[in-house]
């Protein structure tokens, strides 16, 4: 399992603007783009989950499929 927490989502979310900004294609500029609305928006869901932890619990959300 990965967790992420808001911090790292937002690192990955301005990583990935950048990149877009560096894209030579407009596909890859589009798809960098997204990824950095999708990243932002776990950092928003990762920080409500932050906030209604315990305050003891590393805090995080879940990325990806867990074996």
């Amino acid at each position: 399992m990965n967790m992420q927490s808001s911090e790292e989502c937002l690192r990955e979310a301005e990583e990935s603007e950048r990149l877009a900004g560096l894209a030579r294609s407009v596909a890859t500029r589009q798809i960098m783009t997204v990824m950095a609305f999708k990243w932002r928006s776990l950092a928003k869901v990762a920080g409500e989950r932050q906030s209604h932890r315990h305050p003891n619990i590393q805090p995080g959300v879940c990325i990806g499929k867990t074996n």
